[in-house]
């Protein structure tokens, strides 16, 4: 589904537009002007072959994929990494803490064993290990074709978790990952890395990009005025509260 000039969905689960697997998270696809990026892979299995037919649906030949970017470690966001990577030949990269639990798909480091264990996936699915080619460092610029990146680290949902932007001539797109979701919300979960004050502290970074583009791990991207869903978050904050829930 073409958003905007360069910008694609190609990839939701039952969350949002399931046109690819159950469990993926939204996949955005970046035309650089020859190569293409991947944000996020979603979950992998069938949704890894519907994310590469919505590819060629969207008149992206999947071999023009030459970096996938992961803004973190769970499965949802990871899972199809390798299998995507495999198919395109190309690169993955992320930070240094999510290269670290992918690299080894570590059950315990990307919490998919206790997330197994609440049913939020079926019990005989399984993390393939993918191999990362470049970690990328907090506020690095990241050249791919006619586009420059900045990538930003935001720990909090978990920790290595982070964001990644571009500007062009709709603005500064912001894709944030499970920092941030429409309407202001966050998802605080029982897991050993999910930390409240460094979570708001990344919203507090992202807050001041202003993107005009908001384009979350969930929920329904926002073409313009993006900067609106961090300004309901950040009101909630300045009355020393919490913002909303998105479950």
């Amino acid at each position: 589904m073409r958003l905007t000039q360069r910008l694609y969905w190609v990839g939701s689960g039952a969350s949002g537009l399931f046109i690819s697997g159950r469990y993926d998270c939204n996949v955005y696809a970046v035309d650089c002007g020859g190569p293409i990026l991947l944000v996020d892979a979603g979950a992998g299995g069938a949704g890894a072959a519907a994310i590469l037919e919505n590819l060629r649906s969207d008149g992206l030949h999947p071999q023009r994929v030459a970096h996938i970017f992961l803004t973190h470690k769970h499965a949802d966001h990871a899972g199809g990494a390798a299998a995507l990577a495999r198919e395109t030949g190309a690169t993955v990269a992320c930070s240094q803490e999510t290269a670290t639990a992918i690299s080894t798909a570590d059950p315990a480091l990307t919490s998919l064993e206790i997330a197994k264990k609440a049913g939020l996936y079926d019990p005989d699915y399984t993390l393939e290990p993918c191999s990362i080619g470049l970690a990328l460092a907090d506020d690095e610029e990241w050249a791919i074709g006619e586009l420059t990146f900045r990538h930003y680290l935001t720990p909090g949902h978990c920790a290595g978790h982070s964001a990644l932007a571009f500007r062009d001539e709709n603005g500064l797109h912001l894709f944030c990952g499970d920092t941030l979701f429409s309407g202001g919300r966050i998802l605080l979960q029982n897991i050993p890395d999910c930390d409240l004050q460094a979570h708001l502290r990344s919203l507090g970074r992202l807050h001041d990009l202003r993107p005009e583009l908001f384009l979350p791990g969930h929920t329904m991207p926002c073409l313009r005025e993006g900067w609106r869903h961090f300004e309901a978050a950040a009101a909630r904050m300045a009355r020393l509260l919490v913002p909303e829930s998105y479950r």
